[in-house]
């Protein structure tokens, strides 16, 4: 809170909306108004800067469908009508590049991807690229608080926005955050342990 409060610029990004309200409540009642529009969710941030529509649930598993009724894979047939398999690849769609997983799945990615896109939609890992990238200036500083790990396309997002502002990331001290904690020291992330908690 301390480095957020520091940089005039700098924006909170929290998780959730409860979270960014609570903060901003948190920081009146101390005596430090701030607007309202530097704290804000994660999805915001990305709904302000990217340039496709989210694809929502529905959509989603629309487009698995057809993508499995056209292109129809061998090793899917079974369960290819199952609601549970259509939701394990949505699942699996946002948080895996088709680059790596095989070549069957990949194809369904690859049409589920080319459909979004011809309605002006895609999926979160793309829109978490496209904010990244997006041409309006960033502010100064960007910090990240109350998330328990990020994921690798969200490391990926992290890389993108430190080349063009200053990060700060909190990971709190549990075993889901260790492999999200080694990528960002690989990227040059420096690390400081707080031995106090704020909450």
């Amino acid at each position: 809170m301390e480095r957020f409060l520091a940089v005039p610029d700098s924006i909170l990004l929290v998780p959730s909306a409860t979270m960014a309200e609570h903060l901003r409540h948190e920081l009146a009642r101390a005596g430090t108004p701030i607007r309202p529009t530097r704290i804000t969710t994660l999805a915001q941030f990305i709904e302000a800067r990217s340039s496709s529509a989210a694809a929502n649930a529905p959509l989603l598993h629309l487009l698995i469908r057809e993508a499995l009724s056209e292109l129809q894979p061998v090793r899917f047939r079974a369960v290819a009508d199952f609601a549970g398999f259509h939701q394990a690849i949505a699942a699996l769609i946002d948080e895996a590049p088709a680059s790596a997983v095989p070549e069957d799945l990949a194809a369904i990615f690859r049409s589920v991807e080319r459909a979004l896109e011809t309605r002006g939609a895609a999926l979160r890992s793309l829109r978490l690229i496209e904010a990244a990238d997006h041409s309006s200036p960033l502010p100064q500083h960007v910090v990240f608080d109350g998330f328990f790990s990020f994921s690798p396309v969200e490391i990926v997002f992290l890389e993108r926005l430190a080349r063009r502002a200053s990060l700060t990331v909190t990971l709190p001290a549990w075993p889901g955050a260790q492999a999200a904690r080694r990528r960002l020291l690989d990227l040059n992330f420096g690390e400081m342990i707080c031995s106090q908690r704020r909450r």
